[in-house]
């Protein structure tokens, strides 16, 4: 999802990519799973800034870009919300970056977006109509994020949060002590979890095991894995640890989920 500045025309539109597949080198924006950890997600960022990263080689991709006029926002948002957040977004006189896992409501959502039949006479209302609800959807999930951070954000250390993520995720028991994250990044300690919870707004901790546990859901669902499978894939050797983490991230038991995606 990209915000418009008033500057320019137009109000939302939707560009949707049901399969994008990579070749080496290709370069293309993505906002349906990211490279390393594959977990579907929503990225905000105002327009202009250069988020384009590389599609590995033959891999598909799924996508949905949303560019929508921070005048609209502005109408859509209660003018006396209280919510520095809302008013970061809607003003767009900044440079914001602002990245969500995907809810279960924003996968359905994006789902029926993806894979929709509809005549071409009312693709237009239906289009619009969905892009209204996934905007809704990110911003509800926004504004669940407990004391925000909300500071000046340069693309260099934008770039480079993103490299810590992806570093994260490299790792399948644990996540790297926070020192060596920050030597790595080449900031201090405060700052890296500063900025890491200001674009993904949850701390480092946090972010890995709400990762990795969706990554359990995206295996129980497509891959059709047991939850014993995938409780020792990703490092569980007991199996109420792992289920207790799985329930914690995604709101309900591993197996009432397996079921329910039978």
């Amino acid at each position: 999802m990209r915000v418009r500045h008033p500057a320019h025309a137009g109000q939302t539109r939707v560009s949707t990519a049901r399969e994008r597949r990579g070749r080496q080198g290709a370069q293309g924006f993505l906002r349906g799973r990211p490279e390393k950890s594959r977990l579907p997600s929503v990225l905000l960022t105002t327009i202009g800034w250069q988020d384009q990263v590389t599609i590995p080689a033959n891999v598909e991709m799924r996508s949905i870009i949303i560019i929508v006029h921070a005048d609209y926002l502005s109408q859509l948002v209660a003018p006396d919300a209280d919510s520095d957040l809302l008013q970061a977004i809607t003003s767009a006189d900044r440079p914001i970056l602002f990245e969500e896992l995907f809810s279960p409501r924003i996968q359905e959502a994006a789902n029926e977006l993806l894979q929709a039949n509809v005549p071409p006479a009312l693709e237009k209302m239906f289009y619009r109509s969905k892009a209204d609800e996934l905007i809704y959807l990110f911003l509800a999930e926004l504004l669940k994020r407990k004391e925000p951070v909300i500071k000046a954000l340069n693309i260099a250390d934008a770039k480079m949060i993103y490299q810590v993520r992806d570093k994260i995720l490299d790792c399948s028991s644990s996540a790297p002590p926070i020192k060596e994250l920050a030597s790595f990044a080449g900031m201090s300690e405060a700052k890296l979890q500063r900025l890491f919870k200001q674009v993904f707004g949850s701390t480092i901790y946090a972010y890995y095991q709400s990762a990795r546990m969706r990554e359990a859901a995206r295996l129980i669902r497509e891959q059709r894995l047991t939850v014993s499978e995938v409780g020792y894939r990703l490092g569980y050797s007991n199996m109420s640890h792992f289920t207790r983490f799985f329930e914690t991230h995604i709101g309900i038991k591993p197996k009432k989920f397996a079921l329910s995606n039978k």
